[in-house]
Parts: C-alpha cells; sequence; structure tokens
C-alpha cells in the first residue's frame, strides 16, 4: 500500500500512500513521516499504529493487545488477517507515525 521509494531523512522515513487501503487514518496521496524510535516494548504501543520491518520490508499495521497477546492488523483486514507479532521470525519495530506532511515541495525554493 505504500511506495517502495522510501526517503530517509536524518531519524525520519516519509511514505506517500497510494491507495485508499488505509482509511480512515491515512488518504490517497498522504505523505506521512514516521519518526524512528527505539523499541521499549510491545505492551507501551498498544492501540498505536506501528511502522515495521518483516524480512526486510516494511509496513503499517495496528497493534492490539488481545489475551495479553499482541496483534498486528492490516488497515484492510478483508485483504491480510490479523496475526501475532511472535509468530514473525523477522520483525523489528521501525517507529511511529508523527507527521501528515501534505505540502508541495515545488514552491518552496533553497
Amino acid at each position: 500500500d505504500l511506495e517502495t521509494g522510501n526517503i530517509i531523512l536524518n531519524e525520519c522515513i516519509v511514505l506517500k500512500v497510494v491507495n485508499d487501503a488505509a482509511q480512515p487514518f491515512f488518504f490517497d496521496g498522504d505523505i506521512v513521516a514516521f519518526l524512528k524510535a527505539e523499541f521499549e516494548n510491545w505492551q507501551s504501543l498498544d492501540k498505536k499504529l506501528v511502522l515495521v520491518e518483516i524480512e526486510k520490508n516494511l509496513y503499517v499495521k495496528k497493534l492490539i493487545f488481545e489475551d495479553g497477546e499482541p496483534f498486528l492488523y492490516s488497515f484492510d483486514d478483508r485483504l491480510h488477517k490479523k496475526k501475532k507479532v511472535n509468530e514473525f521470525k523477522n520483525i523489528k519495530y521501525i517507529g511511529r507515525p508523527k507527521y501528515r506532511l501534505n505540502i508541495s515541495l515545488d514552491k518552496l525554493s533553497i
């Protein structure tokens, strides 16, 4: 659901949403900045949107605890069902979305 041409600036990853599968959180054309952060624990991320790396691919998921277990939910659960965090062999927490950057860079000059 996200373009693969990710821009990494300092401690920030900027992604462009390319369809409507993330609604109502993000809309087609939104540019979202994710601040990289050190992982503390999954409990502190309960009911948050997270950027995770799973087997070298980036995913934005909803993290929700159920019966004490952390699950990752896709925005469109018709395509991908929820999955327990511990079912992934290679999962790395990257950060959380912090800013929606819908500005035209054409108007900016350096």
